[in-house]
């Protein structure tokens, strides 16, 4: 794949969109303004997972690959405390999905 090639991303239900690296940046901001980083530094993690999947000619991946990707360069980086509230963000999201008696139970 070029440079140019689009990537597709793979939603939990089964839809199909494009990898948009602004989407991404926003999602990894959103975990890494509350403990002090700047947004710059959201947009070049988004930009490096970008270039990976491009390196790796890579024309569609699964939004929960790109999580974890999100996730590993967070500690990569050292940002710890962003990566938890991220992973926190997204296990609260997947839980409203649950009836509220199984997320109680995990939650216990």
């Amino acid at each position: 794949m070029t440079g140019s090639g689009t990537i597709h991303v793979r939603k939990r239900d089964y839809r199909m969109e494009n990898f948009l690296p602004a989407k991404l940046s926003s999602a990894l901001w959103r975990a890494m303004e509350p403990h002090g980083h700047r947004l710059d530094q959201a947009d070049c993690l988004a930009a490096a997972i970008f270039t990976y999947l491009q390196r790796a000619s890579r024309s569609c991946v699964s939004s929960g690959a790109i999580r974890e990707m999100a996730f590993v360069a967070l500690e990569g980086v050292g940002f710890d405390r962003a990566r938890q509230s991220m992973e926190l963000h997204h296990y609260i999201k997947a839980s409203s999905a649950l009836p509220a008696a199984c997320v109680a139970e995990v939650m216990a």
